[in-house]
């Protein structure tokens, strides 16, 4: 990267990357500004699990305390981010007033996700599932949960393939299916509408295509999001969690 491209490296910004990094070797300001995306988002979510107030107990250590170690965290990485796109903004700024215009508008994008990545308030009082909780508690930004969503369902077997195991409908059925839904209409949803499948066999592959689904949960782990044993924790407080909601407490 060119030096005189980059915006100053300022103390906030220094207090910000000592705070994610830990550093071990002299800061400076091209060590900052040569970050890469990746870098940032691997060192939040790190310090993110070390000082999420939910370990509090775990560690022996001020739920208070946590909580604001953990808000610390969450505005160092909004900080180092934007500071990246920023440069990243000025870099393209150099290259051409029409690739300026493009990267301003996909850099303006990335900024609303880096401005609130992750959720900060209350977890809602409703009923959710592993994923949103999760989100909730702070783990995981929402463009993450929707990855995880999209992971999971591509995991999953197709209906039409459990279909034809059950013999429920042949391959030429589905064929003709194909053929004529569009592209917004589901296999299913269109085979129940246009009588090709009962409601009941409707439900019983739905049933069946969720139980063979990987749990959103490996995502999560396999991606250093959370570890088993945080996950076991989660799930355990989201059980506790909707059974409030469902009493009414």
């Amino acid at each position: 990267m060119n030096g005189k491209s980059h915006k100053p490296v300022d103390d906030e910004i220094i207090n910000a990357f000592l705070l994610l990094f830990d550093p071990i070797r002299k800061v400076s300001p091209n060590l900052i500004s040569g970050l890469k995306q990746e870098e940032i988002k691997t060192a939040y979510r790190k310090k993110a699990f070390e000082t999420h107030p939910d370990r509090a107990k775990s560690i022996g250590e001020s739920e208070s305390d946590m909580a604001e170690r953990f808000k610390q965290v969450n505005l160092a990485y909004e900080k180092l981010y934007s500071f990246l796109e920023n440069n990243l903004s000025s870099l393209n700024n150099i290259n051409s007033s029409e690739s300026d215009h493009n990267s301003n508008k996909s850099n303006s994008k990335r900024k609303k996700w880096a401005s609130d990545p992750f959720y900060n308030g209350i977890i809602p009082n409703m009923e959710l599932l592993i994923g949103q909780f999760i989100y909730y508690s702070g783990y995981i930004s929402w463009g993450t949960l929707i990855q995880a969503i999209v992971w999971q369902r591509r995991q999953r077997p197709l209906f039409g393939q459990i279909a034809i195991d059950w013999n429920i409908l042949s391959e030429e059925e589905i064929r003709e299916i194909l053929q004529v839904k569009t592209y917004k209409d589901k296999i299913g949803e269109y085979a129940l509408r246009n009588d090709y499948i009962s409601l009941f066999e409707y439900m019983a592959i739905m049933g069946k295509q969720r139980n063979l689904q990987r749990p959103i949960g490996e995502y999560f782990i396999q991606n250093g999001f959370v570890n088993s044993k945080n996950m076991e924790s989660m799930v355990k407080r989201l059980q506790v969690h909707n059974r409030r909601v469902r009493l009414g407490e």
